[in-house]
């Protein structure tokens, strides 16, 4: 069943995500931002592959990326985003789009939140946070389409200092914690 959770102000990213976590009922937990979408068969797909490996706690699918112009209707470019789930790698860049993963609800309880200091890139640290406690399993198979309308997060109009200092924030964290140093 699909449960509406409301705030009484608009939330910025990281605490609207926050709130979410903290209103779900599930087992079972996946983000989905009002301009994407989940192919037919997302949803069952991840769960079935979730529920059959017993000692991974997140799994994720590829997505599909649709690329607009503001104002403009059909997409200007698309390509697919399903990459492999590598350890190092995430600790040096996001390659998990939000709406790709399905995960359990035992990880919230666990600590994972999203950092409501972070403007952006809040989505990667908290895919650092459950690859501390789980592997990913990845799914070679893309069943989501994620619609960059260049208004929001990562879009074209992200200012880039922005985008730097946000990225320094995540990783400065990281180093800290990786050091032993936190």
């Amino acid at each position: 069943p699909l449960r509406e959770v409301t705030s009484d102000k608009p939330l910025p990213r990281s605490m609207a995500a926050n709130h979410g976590l903290d209103a779900a009922l599930g087992d079972t937990l996946i983000f989905l931002d009002d301009d994407d979408l989940f192919l037919p068969d997302h949803l069952e797909f991840l769960l079935k592959e979730l529920s059959g490996n017993p000692h991974t706690h997140a799994v994720y699918a590829g997505v599909h990326v649709e690329e607009y112009e503001e104002g403009k209707t059909d997409p200007i470019t698309s390509y697919p985003f399903n990459e492999p789930y590598d350890r190092n790698k995430l600790r040096g860049r996001n390659f998990i789009p939000i709406h790709a993963v399905l995960f359990d609800q035992s990880l919230v309880k666990e600590g994972c939140r999203f950092d409501e200091r972070l403007e952006v890139f809040e989505d990667w640290d908290f895919w650092l946070q459950i690859a501390e406690r789980s592997d990913f399993l990845h799914l070679d198979r893309i069943s989501a389409i994620y619609r960059n309308q260049g208004a929001s997060g990562l879009g074209k109009k992200t200012n880039s200092r922005i985008l730097l200092e946000q990225r320094g924030k995540v990783l400065e964290k990281w180093r800290m914690i990786w050091s032993g140093r936190s």
